[in-house]
């Protein structure tokens, strides 16, 4: 006979697609006429920004750009100058059978670059962007799953309630952050902006009403050019946002997202006070997804006291929570120079590479310094430093960037500090056999009657369950005459039961 079972479903998110994509592309660009030959390079900065997103049947396809800027110190080794170069880009990620719908996550990042000088006009390079993209579709999720009422044989069923972290909100966001500041005092005032990169922190997400407010912080950095300075000058500057996302009536109880930036653009304007300031625009894209809560109900065992009953079983996997946590680390050094420093002209601290071992994190950082000598020339000077800090068991390292970096002479020595922000997503998951189908085997039952009518028995790490299947009992039999707060190592009667 089959056992009927009545099952209820809700709809949500599920990821359909998630694959980490590689790609590498190759770069060259030759100086400007108004610039110098290139002895050797002193510093290369990249950014890669998302421009599209696109998802068909086919997987999704991604489009970005890389945009570099490359320092480097001229043959009469007494000025910095610097070239920009740009190129966009595509990368997919196949379905491969998976059903997709309109809605994906892409956080892209440079993992390699090389440089090279081909000759004392043109450079080259080649920058490695890694893609980590997912994809999403609506689908029917179990919420209940349950006997059902009808007229049949006595059944005794385990049921279990398990709280799980359901996907119901998954949505972009683009939006404009836009910031005057002035230059601080000290500073060359700057007459032409060189480049301008751009990068976000994401902070902190909170459902109010039927909008999501996100905050965090941008992270600019401009390579400008001063008519009283031979060479360029690198300024950083952090500004706050906080944008509201409209998720209609899918309600959430924690959110994990990014801000991944669009393009980036700087001006210099006159201040009202003579001065000059700084007026930046960035153009980024959030990507959100939210998570709510949500009790599952379902049967993990049945049996029959009156005939065998064979349970067809499935593995439900559930997410049980989502979180997104930012952690700082401060690393410091020396660079030897082995020679008398007058001046830091120049410093550049980029995350080469990043990684969670355990309940580690951690992070290699490589730092450049261009300084002057007594005799005004320019020389370079590089070290790697690491940054560390510690994390949950089950997170997920997914992106590290830095906060700030200062770099300071004292005679041979250049000492600095490089502060970090890593970015971990914890989505804890778990497991569950559910009872999908069951047969009851009314061809061959049980002789009832010719088990004994109590059975007496020193309870061993055995839960009330098993020893009800057992003894041809149930739960609430036992229950009603024994004291089960801690049956474990005691003597205990089991009445049989239909």
């Amino acid at each position: 006979m089959e056992i009927a079972f009545e099952n209820k479903t809700g709809r949500f998110y599920t990821e359909s697609l998630k694959k980490t994509k590689t790609v590498q592309e190759y770069l060259e660009t030759v100086v400007p006429d108004t610039n110098e030959d290139i002895a050797h390079i002193s510093t290369v900065r990249t950014e890669v920004y998302i421009k599209s997103k696109d998802v068909t049947s086919r997987g999704v396809t991604v489009t970005g750009e890389i945009s570099a800027a490359l320092l480097y110190i001229t043959e009469s080794e007494d000025k910095l100058q610097t070239v920009s170069l740009k190129k966009q880009f595509i990368m997919e990620a196949e379905a491969d059978g998976a059903e997709l719908s309109e809605s994906a996550v892409a956080a892209l990042k440079v993992s390699n670059t090389e440089t090279r000088i081909l000759n004392p006009r043109k450079v080259a390079m080649t920058v490695e962007i890694t893609g980590e993209i997912t994809a999403y579709r609506k689908a029917d999720e179990l919420t209940v799953s349950a006997q059902t009422a009808e007229n049949g044989p006595v059944l005794h069923a385990l049921k279990r309630e398990v709280s799980t972290e359901k996907i119901t909100v998954v949505t972009d966001k683009t939006f404009t952050v836009t910031d005057q500041f002035a230059i601080m005092p000290g500073k060359a005032i700057p007459s032409r902006i060189v480049s301008c990169i751009a990068d976000f922190i994401c902070e902190d997400g909170q459902q109010v009403g039927n909008k999501v407010l996100m905050k965090g912080k941008a992270r600019i950095e401009l390579c400008y050019l001063a008519d009283d300075t031979p060479y360029p000058i690198w300024l950083s500057h952090t500004v706050p946002f906080s944008q509201l996302a409209d998720v209609g009536d899918n309600a959430a109880d924690s959110f994990i997202f990014s801000a991944e930036t669009v393009s980036a653009y700087a001006d210099i304007l006159d201040s009202i006070n003579g001065g000059k300031t700084v007026e930046a625009e960035i153009h980024a894209v959030i990507q959100l997804v939210g998570y709510k809560a949500q009790t599952v109900s379902f049967v993990s065992d049945m049996y029959s006291n009156l005939a065998p009953v064979h349970c067809k079983t499935e593995k439900l996997a559930f997410r049980t929570g989502a979180k997104q946590s930012s952690i700082t680390a401060t690393c410091a050094g020396e660079l030897d120079i082995g020679e008398e420093c007058c001046d830091v002209i120049s410093i550049s601290a980029a995350i080469t590479h990043f990684e969670k071992l355990g309940t580690a994190l951690r992070a290699t950082i490589q730092t450049e310094a261009v300084y002057s000598l007594a005799d005004k020339t320019l020389a370079t000077a590089r070290r790697v430093l690491t940054a560390e800090a510690v994390c949950e068991e089950n997170a997920v390292l997914s992106s590290a960037s830095v906060l700030s970096s200062t770099l300071r002479p004292e005679g041979e020595l250049i000492s600095g500090e490089v502060t970090v922000c890593f970015v971990t997503q914890t989505v804890s998951e778990a497991s569950a056999d559910i009872v999908v189908s069951a047969q009851y085997d009314d061809e061959a039952p049980y002789d009832y009657h010719s088990f004994p009518e109590a059975t007496v028995v020193r309870a061993e790490r055995e839960t009330l369950w098993e020893l009800a299947e057992r003894y041809h009992s149930s739960m609430e039999k036992i229950t009603a005459f024994n004291d089960c707060a801690d049956i474990n190592g005691k003597l205990i009667m089991i009445p049989k039961s239909i």
